[in-house]
Order: structure tokens, then sequence, then C-alpha cells
């Protein structure tokens, strides 16, 4: 394996089916993983204890706080998490819980998902947004304007189809269907490429589509299927 960048920075926690450890080189089991990002070698993957191995620690504080987009999948655990490392570490008989985050970091969250995350689906991105992620990408924070603007957003599509959770669920449905497809025996798949297209269409599946992209999810992994909006009518779409 080659040799590990010296200077990382944590991006973001997100869903890598199929992904391995670029620390162990051990496969994700829970296919998640935390990003972080090199100098040398840009964004890898790592699992939770591999992280901390090579971050700093202004690297390791800031792990507990990157946006986390893998709200809407279940899997087993590669190893300890942060929290239950900490308070073996410490000799706690309770996993140390995360402190708050910052009043500012789910607005992050929301506009990253929907325009980097997100932004080779063209329906789920948002132009007026795009001015705040160059903002986020040249100083690694938001203004107040920019926090305030980004938040009556998200809380205005709350509960629709732009809303966190959906977009959490289409991100989630979007990976693993885009694993199903790199699988040889179902690469040319009509039905599943089929699905893969609806959901970047409608940003949502039908309840047999479901059915049908979950048939393929590796042992033990599950998707949060409730996470996806639901127009009122079939003429919504």
């Amino acid at each position: 394996m080659a040799s590990l960048s010296k200077s990382y920075r944590p991006i973001r926690r997100d869903i890598a089916f199929g992904a391995t450890c670029q620390k162990c080189n051990r496969v994700l089991r829970s296919h998640t993983a935390y990003i972080l990002y090199g100098e040398d070698d840009g964004e890898q993957t790592f699992g939770p204890s591999c992280a901390k191995k090579v971050l700093n620690e202004a690297g390791i504080s800031a792990l507990k706080s990157v946006p986390d987009y893998t709200a809407a999948i279940t899997s087993p655990d590669d190893d300890e998490s942060l929290e239950e490392d900490e308070a073996r570490q410490q000799g706690a008989r309770e996993p140390v819980h995360r402190e708050p985050a910052a009043s500012d970091q789910q607005e992050i969250r929301y506009l990253l998902l929907r325009q980097r995350v997100l932004q080779h689906i063209p329906g789920a991105s948002y132009q007026p947004l795009e001015k705040y992620v160059l903002q986020y990408d040249q100083g690694g924070t938001l203004s107040p304007a920019a926090v305030r603007h980004v938040g009556n957003i998200m809380r205005k599509h709350d509960g629709g189809r732009y809303g966190m959770r959906s977009l959490l669920t289409v991100h989630a449905y979007d990976a693993a269907l885009a694993y199903s497809l790199s699988i040889s025996r179902l690469k040319n798949n009509k039905f599943l490429n089929d699905i893969h297209a609806y959901l970047h269409r409608h940003l949502r599946l039908t309840p047999k589509q479901i059915d049908a992209a979950d048939k393929d999810l590796p042992n033990g992994v599950s998707l949060d299927h409730a996470g996806f909006y639901v127009p009122e009518r079939p003429s919504d779409e």
C-alpha cells in the first residue's frame, strides 16, 4: 500500500460501499467511512479508530463535528466508535457523549449535501446556494447572513422533497444502487438501471423499486426508506 500523507484534515462521514480503510487496509464492514483529505493523496476512507491515528489533536477534535451523511444506513460497526474509544481510554463506565454541534453545523451539512454530495444529480442542487459553497471552500465557515439564508431554505423544505431527511435517503439509495450496478452480474440489469434513473429524476422511489434495490444490499445493511418524501398525489411528481 502506498505511504499515507502526513497531513490530513477531516471532511465528512459518508457512505462508502465496498471501501477499505487506507491505514489498515481492512474492508469497512459498515460501508461507511470517515473521509479525510490529505495534501498528497486527496480524499481517503478510514475507519473510526484509524482516522484518529492519522490526525493531529485538532483534527481529532474536528472529527466529532464533521458533516455526517450516513443517517439513512444501518450496518455492522467496523470498530468501536469515537465515543467508546474515548470512554475506554479514560476508564469511564458510560460512553462519552459528543459535544453539542456548533450552531451552523446543520446549515453546513445541508448546504454540502445539496451542492457537493448530490451534485451529480441535477435536480438536487440549488443554484442560489452555490455562492455559499464557494464561501465555505475558501474559509471553512459561513457568514452569519449565509447561515440565515441556508437555514431558511433548509427549514422551508423540511418534510418535503428537498428536506434533509429525504435527501439523505436519496443519497443512501443512490450509493447502494451504484454499488449494486458495479457488480459484474448486475451491471447490465435494466430494471436496476431504470430504478437508478428514476431516483435521479424524482428524488424518491416507489415501494416496488425500494424492494428491488434492497435485495442486493450487502449482508447486515439496511436503508431507511421511510425518509423518502411521498407526494400527496401522483400528479405532484
